[in-house]
């Protein structure tokens, strides 16, 4: 058995924070043995205060979906959850970090009826999606990895030059207008791409190593709160095998439609 750390998540203050662990069984490293595995992840200014309070308080529920732990657990790829089911696909190649569900919510329900999707993002948009524990329309996508038009048929977002598409300003009067929609997944090989889950680039102060990191996160959707759409990304065919292009993204404006289960952080 190995541990995953979560090293490094620091306030506004920069202190830093108790470490959260992720238990593994088995995942090669060349940097060392096993005993010594330790996933390098960046330092994340998420400003929690306490940071704690957003987590579940079992470690358990917090998994390492690399390929060899998910085998070795038996996890199939894809699954269905909610009334009436759906398919959602595992977030394979990812950590997950299991977070607190609103306690004034009936979780077993929520957890049993709604649906389940990824939504990725950026790591300084990750802070005010945990204050709010929901997907908000109109303040995430602000923060989000690109600007949502309203229309999810009306040709998609707009790009900057060479077609490289922006990222809205918080404040900007343009963000404020276009993100009436939050975009979701099914399946972290669309979410999980970029410019919705953007990279960042830190070097690992103990190996040296460059790295990249992206954030996303998992979350229960209301059946019915949002319209099944064809990709506005860009993306390789197949995306992912289990999706058809016409069902890989959904799309919700409703508050109180999504609920955060789970951060996932990818590191290459």
């Amino acid at each position: 058995m190995e541990t995953f750390l979560f090293p490094k998540i620091h306030t506004h203050t920069h202190t830093q924070i108790p470490h959260r662990e992720i238990r593994t069984n088995s995942c090669p490293d060349s940097s060392g043995p096993p005993s010594n595995r330790v996933l390098p992840l960046p330092p994340i200014s998420l400003n929690l205060t306490p940071p704690e309070a957003y987590f579940a308080e079992d470690p358990k529920l917090s998994l390492c979906y690399c390929e060899s732990c998910h085998k070795l657990r038996g996890d199939e790829a894809y699954y269905k959850r909610g009334e009436p089911p759906r398919d959602y696909a595992l977030p394979f190649g990812w950590c997950h970090f299991s977070l607190r569900i609103n306690p004034r919510l009936d979780v077993a329900s929520t957890s049993k009826k709604w649906h389940m999707a990824y939504h990725g993002t950026s790591i300084g948009a990750v802070r005010r999606m945990l204050d709010q524990g929901e997907l908000v329309p109109g303040i995430t996508s602000i923060l989000s990895c690109r600007p949502v038009k309203a229309d999810p048929q009306g040709g998609g977002p707009g790009s900057g030059p060479n077609g490289v598409y922006l990222e809205a300003e918080e404040n900007s009067v343009q963000g404020r207008e276009e993100a009436h929609h939050v975009l979701l997944s099914p399946t972290l090989r669309y979410a999980g791409l970029e410019p919705f889950a953007t990279k960042v680039q830190f070097k690992d102060p103990k190996s040296h190593r460059q790295h990249s990191a992206q954030v996303a996160l998992q979350v229960c959707v209301r059946p019915g709160s949002y319209k099944v759409c064809p990709p506005t990304q860009a993306a390789p065919e197949p995306v992912d095998p289990r999706f058809s292009s016409a069902e890989i993204e959904w799309v919700t404006k409703e508050k109180g439609a999504t609920v955060l289960f789970g951060l996932l952080i990818r590191v290459e």
